[in-house]
């Protein structure tokens, strides 16, 4: 079992299953100390319901969610597809090693734009789109991955509070009125 990633609520592993001879990747959420068990819970939570809802889809478009075991309090583990590396890993390879891919940003925006228009279709919002949360299937298709801070709008007049997701890929309109309030209380 290789640690492939982490972020603030877990760790991403790479694991193989023997029986059916492939590999996948094992996220599993931690309980930190200095969270309490209904905190854990609840990010918990959210990322089951996000997850469980991708699965109802059932779309070979989305990312494949394959198990989720939860203990409340304690852990929560979710098996999905394994890709051959992020978006970031790709970009990095490219630049490395000086390589002309023209089809790649076209086959990058079409896959996305699919992926997002079946969530959306679902009221599926990811809200943390970002190169560490795209992988790359054998067939160079890129997948959204990642649904820890997806959020579920029940009706049309739902708005989703607190801003969340990572700064430095907020859309331009969110950084703006992020920085005018924090403007705000600073005066």
């Amino acid at each position: 079992m290789d640690r492939i990633a982490h972020g603030s609520f877990g760790e991403v592993y790479r694991v193989f299953d023997k029986l059916n001879r492939k590999f996948y990747a094992l996220k599993k959420l931690f309980n930190s100390p200095s969270m309490t068990d209904e905190n854990f819970d609840s990010i918990a939570k959210r990322e089951i319901e996000s997850c469980l809802h991708v699965i109802a889809l059932n779309n070979p478009k989305l990312l494949q969610i394959y198990k989720i075991d939860y203990i409340p309090g304690s852990s929560c583990q979710i098996l999905m597809e394994y890709g051959n590396g992020t978006l970031r890993d790709f970009l990095k390879y490219v630049e490395e090693e000086k390589i002309i891919y023209p089809e790649f940003e076209e086959e990058l925006a079409t896959n996305l734009s699919e992926q997002l228009s079946i969530l959306h279709g679902a009221s599926i919002f990811h809200r943390d789109i970002k190169p560490d949360n795209i992988i790359i299937r054998n067939d160079m298709e890129f997948v959204l991955t990642d649904y820890g801070l997806a959020t579920i709008l029940k009706d049309k007049n739902q708005k989703t509070f607190p801003i969340v997701g990572s700064p430095f890929y907020w859309p331009p309109e969110i950084k703006k009125s992020y920085s005018q309030g924090v403007r705000r209380c600073e005066m």
